[in-house]
């Protein structure tokens, strides 16, 4: 895509063929939608220059929008696909579902929606020297927002000094929001950050559920990400970014935020205050190389002189200065002529090339074989084992290889243990690996890399919940193998969260990037590895992205389930109509594989979607269908869950006697399968709002309250909160809205910290809203029967 356009609003009637994966068939949609209107190719690309003119767009030729619509296209311009969709249904909304459509393709091919936001910054750094008039000018605030455009050439330090500044402005205005954004907008080998998919980082940092943003376009997160930061005093880094169009959505535009953004280029159309840095002046230059080598040899000028060899620019300063010091064998004089001599031979900037290859000239042969694997990386941050893989080294010796390359400043410490590359770092190691390392040793590196990242994935899934991804057990379920690599030492369920939190960019960037590991297609083996994660974490744009790739690399059952995940996740979005091809699909494949398991999930899927629209008679089919297969087989989780969706779906019907026979038969299913706690906590409180329909308030409450202890006990925060919310609710309508109160809260804020449904978060604010009205009108105790609590959806994953 490019970045900045922004996404238009939710379609109209004229809505896209479900089921188009492929640009070929997009295409092949938009001639059906010529045909079908009567519209003439001449007449259509008079229609398309009439819409482009309208935003200032140049025409377009007749034979371009002719073959926008030809058979076999392997490229579409987006904007096209929009202005032909508009010029078709004669509004926006019809072009905004097509540009959508095309969206979700390309999603599939791409790694622009994969971001890194984290909610801390980089340590400081002992040899920031000077800039003192530049940090000056950074500490100021305006009245109203504050934004700060640092721009200025490659190894000038604009991270370092924004990285200053933005620490100053922390310590003293003690904010209540910090984030740090990699835009990656010359990053060497992703593509930049999208917008869109930043701003959901960043609701995510503010707890904001990713069902209230899921569906909305860049216009629409950044309102509410400057909707949530109102009264709040933010700090914000974007750093290297690459448009304006990739800036200005992301700025808060409250009065107490500060917003710091670097970028190599000028961003002539954000406001801000400007501050383009150069090079270092001669006398902080010398300084940095004074404090990291710590010698003159007796010779006054002989660090100006490696100072200006250096080019005065701090990320070369800070590699000749790392090589000198660990090299105390050669004169300072020595390294001046050396770096001179260099500056003759190589092929980039003055200053940094040179500087880089003295530094890596300077190493040991097994430490630069180091960093040229560690450029085939995919992310900026680097996980240690990750490095040991790449590597082909155990875990002590990469560590001291590492240690060797922070040494020399080829490398930056960053958080979690991890280490950081510079992009023009990369950049020449990339270049070196291609010069020095043969393919097939490449493609072996990366196919370390990702056996490393699925075997560690699957690790960490099962110490975080151990047995969840064992629970449904179709037919060839994937054996993740581990061979070649050291996994990463993970011990704790903390710890194994804080690992799947910190690698989850890089694991669906190298989904995205078609690498192979141990196991098969590191993105179909990923996504049946962090199956549970994503879906409990509330990761459903990650995992769209994953399964929509793995599906792709799967076939038969394999791809069958991937597309009923797809399904399951994209009804989660509230993508129904995606969700139900997708759902369908799954069916088609179980059918053709006579798979019953895969049928009866995909069934189940098509129940919950159906039972989410309000659908009944739909939803009891798909639930009675699945119901035939799965009373079949031996699989003891789906039975319980086709059991537990006709117990919702007969609830939300008004039917909470049948409702709590189907939840009694899940439940007695569910407790006889080994580390099955989830499914069968939920079923339980299921039947705690059934009994409150049948005003057994009594049991009713008796029964979430040993939900809610069973779920802390377990760390189900889900069901906590479903039970927080029951218990709430009865106690309202009771006679005590002043004690459910403190409850509805405690319930309302894990739902939005946890990610939770959007129907989840409007039913506990709805209870709220009541209990509000019962304290300030004392009304009279009510009964506690009735469907007021809903629940999300539950995918089968």
């Amino acid at each position: 895509m490019t970045i900045g356009r922004s996404r238009p609003a939710p379609p109209g009637p004229h809505a896209v063929p479900a089921g188009i994966r492929t640009l070929s068939e997009l295409s092949a949609g938009l001639e059906r939608l010529r045909s079908t209107a009567g519209v003439s190719y001449r007449e259509l690309r008079r229609r398309v220059v009439k819409v482009r003119q309208q935003r200032a767009a140049p025409p377009v030729a007749y034979e371009t929008v002719y073959r926008c619509l030809q058979p076999g296209r392997q490229r579409l311009d987006v904007d096209l696909v929009d202005d032909i969709a508009t010029a078709l249904t004669g509004d926006q909304a019809g072009g905004a579902a097509w540009r959508r459509a095309y969206e979700a393709v390309v999603d599939q091919l791409s790694d622009d929606r994969i971001v890194e936001v984290t909610a801390d910054l980089a340590p400081a750094r002992l040899t920031f020297v000077g800039r003192d008039q530049e940090l000056t000018q950074l500490s100021t605030v305006d009245e109203g927002p504050t934004v700060h455009l640092i721009d200025g050439m490659p190894g000038a330090g604009k991270t370092w000094l924004t990285g200053q500044a933005a620490r100053q402005a922390v310590d003293t205005g003690q904010p209540d929001f910090v984030a740090f954004v990699d835009l990656r907008g010359y990053d060497a080998v992703r593509a930049p950050a999208d917008p869109s998919a930043v701003l959901g980082e960043l609701l995510r940092l503010l707890s904001v559920p990713v069902a209230q943003f899921a569906g909305l376009g860049t216009p629409e997160r950044s309102e509410l990400f400057r909707a949530r930061l109102t009264g709040r005093r933010a700090v914000l880094v974007l750093d290297d970014a690459a448009s304006d169009e990739q800036v200005l959505p992301l700025l808060p535009g409250t009065p107490a935020s500060t917003v710091f953004v670097t970028s190599r280029v000028h961003l002539r159309c954000t406001p801000g205050r400007r501050l383009t840095i150069g090079v270092l002046p001669a006398k902080d230059s010398v300084e940095v190389l004074r404090r990291l080598i710590g010698r003159d040899d007796g010779a006054p000028d002989v660090l100006d002189r490696l100072a200006e060899a250096a080019a005065h620019l701090p990320l070369a300063l800070a590699l000749v200065g790392s090589r000198a010091r660990e090299r105390p064998d050669w004169t300072l004089s020595d390294q001046v002529d050396r770096l001179i001599e260099s500056a003759r031979v190589l092929r980039i900037e003055k200053g940094v090339e040179f500087a880089l290859d003295l530094s890596y000239q300077a190493l040991q042969p097994p430490v630069q074989a180091m960093l040229r694997a560690l450029s085939l990386h995919p992310s900026r941050r680097i996980d240690p084992g990750a490095a040991a893989a790449l590597a082909d080294l155990p875990p002590d010796q990469s560590t001291a290889y590492l240690d060797a390359l922070l040494a020399a400043n080829l490398l930056g410490n960053s958080s979690g243990n991890r280490v950081e590359l510079h992009d023009l770092v990369r950049i020449y190691a990339t270049a070196r690996a291609l010069d020095e390392d043969p393919a097939l040793q490449r493609s072996e590196a990366a196919y370390r890399l990702a056996t490393y990242y699925t075997a560690t994935a699957a690790h960490a899934v099962e110490l975080w919940k151990p047995g969840t991804t064992r629970l449904w057990k179709p037919a060839g379920q994937l054996s993740v193998s581990a061979t070649g690599v050291t996994m990463a030492p993970l011990t704790t369920p903390e710890q194994a969260l804080a690992w799947l939190d910190a690698e989850r960019g890089t694991m669906v960037a190298l989904a995205l990037g078609n690498q192979r590991c141990a196991s098969g297609p590191t993105a179909l083996t990923l996504a049946e590895v962090l199956n549970q994660y994503f879906r409990i974490r509330g990761h459903y744009r990650e995992a769209e992205l994953m399964y929509a790739r793995g599906a792709r690399q799967a076939a038969g059952a394999r791809r069958g389930r991937m597309m009923m995940r797809l399904a399951g996740i994209r009804g989660s979005l509230g993508l129904y109509e995606q969700a139900v091809a997708d759902a369908r699909e799954a069916e088609r494949l179980g059918r053709a594989a006579s798979d019953p398991h895969l049928q009866a999930g995909a069934l189940a899927n098509l129940g919950m979607i159906a039972r989410s629209e309000h659908r009944w008679q739909d939803a009891h089919r798909a639930y009675t269908k699945a119901l035939r297969f799965v009373d079949g087989t031996e699989d003891r989780y789906l039975r319980a869950l086709v059991r537990l969706g006709l117990g919702e779906l007969s609830r939300r019907q008004g039917k909470p006697g049948e409702a709590i026979t189907w939840f009694q038969q899940a439940h007695d299913l569910a407790v006889s399968i080994e580390h099955n706690e989830q499914q069968a906590i939920s079923i339980r409180i299921g039947i705690a709002e059934a009994l409150a329909d049948l005003g057994r308030d009594e049991e009713a409450l008796e029964q979430a309250s040993e939900v809610l202890a069973e779920s802390r006990a377990y760390g189900l925060v889900f069901s906590e909160i479903d039970a927080l919310a029951q218990i709430a609710r009865l106690t309202s309508r009771s006679g005590a809205p002043d004690q459910a109160l403190p409850l509805h809260l405690t319930a309302l804020h894990l739902a939005r910290t946890s990610q939770h449904h959007v129907e989840t978060i409007a039913a506990i604010e709805t209870d709220l809203a009541e209990t509000r009205v019962r304290l300030a009108s004392s009304e009279q105790p009510t009964s506690a029967s009735g469907a007021g609590g809903r629940r999300s959806p539950r995918w089968d994953s």
